[in-house]
């Protein structure tokens, strides 16, 4: 699977994932991902209030395989299940090298129309 595929999936997974919470949470008098947020922070004897959406950043830790199919063309893709240097398949598809990368993106969820 392409590493371009794989973050897109993910995220799908996540925004279906919190749609499909919303849903419920509204049916059982819960929010899940409200539309607005607010922290309390205090600062000695005073109060701060602040207001707004709150992003939150999904992590990625994943391991990157460079595969070659033939001897002229090279693929990168995301190794899902395992991890291993070198070897052949039936497919005649030889591993390379295997990375592993580590990666956060921002991101919001979808928001509960209060």
């Amino acid at each position: 699977m392409e590493l371009s595929e794989f973050i897109k999936d993910v995220f799908i997974n996540i925004i279906d994932g919190v749609k499909s919470s919303q849903e419920y949470a509204i049916q059982n008098n819960a929010r899940v991902a409200p539309a607005s947020t607010s922290t309390n922070t205090i600062h000695g004897n005073k109060i701060q209030i602040t207001y707004g959406i709150s992003t939150k950043d999904v992590e990625f830790e994943i391991v990157l395989c460079e595969t070659r199919i033939d001897k002229n063309k090279v693929g990168i893709g995301v190794l899902l299940s395992g991890f291993g240097v070198g070897g052949n398949n039936e497919n005649g598809i030889e591993n390379i090298v295997n990375s592993k990368i580590k990666f956060s993106i921002p991101f919001t969820f979808p928001l509960d129309k209060d």
